[in-house]
């Protein structure tokens, strides 16, 4: 088998041409108008928690070990503009980067499994759901980790060699320090691999990269997490345990 599948060819005859510039048409059109919502929704207050999260970090005041690593990535923030609304703004430019690279991927993976009519479909739809439309760029962890997540199964689903797998498991270990929540797609992923394993006659090779996907994604984690863990201020006993019983009873459980 080769390093990349050939994506499935669309079910029916050939597709005419027009329709796949219409739907690519109504996603761009949408994006531009994400951009623009962007610019006039306002700001909640889970972004202005999210944003202090980074300033605590400039101040070497921050003592959480999880769910907060995008300080790291997102310090820049504290130059930009005189208030703390325009940096919530410029960090939504970032959120709307991730919303494009996640439609990117959205359609990367679904032309593997549908053809490419129910890949522009998919997109389509991804970006009309009332949720993305509204909270698709807002400041916060979910987009990040969504699209992380869908690097990870297009990686998984359209290439069969052991380094596909290993940049499929650092971007769900980047995905886990930005939000436990990425817990929830597990039950996805262990989908894909059995699938991937049992379409390719249960191999000892699909094997092999499953376990390179579940060492790399633990390695990135752990090597992720003590890097972070390294530049918190002192944290008082149990900081990360009472964080994800927190997280777990609010996310998780009902």
């Amino acid at each position: 088998m080769s390093g990349v599948d050939d994506p499935v060819p669309a079910p029916g005859g050939r597709v005419p041409r027009v329709m796949h510039a219409g739907l690519a048409g109504i996603a761009l059109a949408v994006l531009a108008a994400k951009l623009d919502l962007d610019r006039r929704l306002n700001v909640n207050w889970d972004e202005f928690n999210y944003l202090g999260l980074v300033h605590a970090h400039l101040r070497d005041a921050l003592t959480r070990p999880l769910q907060v690593f995008h300080v790291h990535l997102f310090g820049w923030l504290g130059t930009i503009g005189p208030t703390e609304v325009d940096q919530v703004l410029a960090a939504r430019l970032v959120g709307f980067v991730c919303l494009v690279g996640l439609a990117v991927a959205v359609f990367v993976v679904s032309d593997r499994l549908v053809g490419r009519s129910g890949a522009w479909l998919s997109v389509v739809a991804a970006l009309t759901f009332s949720l993305v439309l509204r909270h698709g760029g807002s400041f916060r962890s979910d987009t990040s980790i969504c699209l992380l997540f869908m690097v990870a199964v297009a990686l998984l689903i359209r290439c069969s060699c052991r380094r596909s797998a290993a940049v499929a498991g650092v971007a769900m270990g980047l995905a886990f320090m930005l939000s436990i929540k990425v817990v929830i797609y597990a039950p996805a992923l262990a989908a894909i691999l059995l699938i991937r394993w049992n379409a390719e006659g249960r191999s000892i090779k699909h094997l092999r990269r499953a376990l390179v996907f579940a060492a790399a994604g633990s390695a990135s984690a752990l090597m992720l997490y003590a890097f972070h863990r390294a530049t918190l201020a002192p944290a008082t006993e149990g900081t990360g345990f009472r964080i994800v019983g927190v997280a777990w009873q609010h996310m998780i459980l009902p």
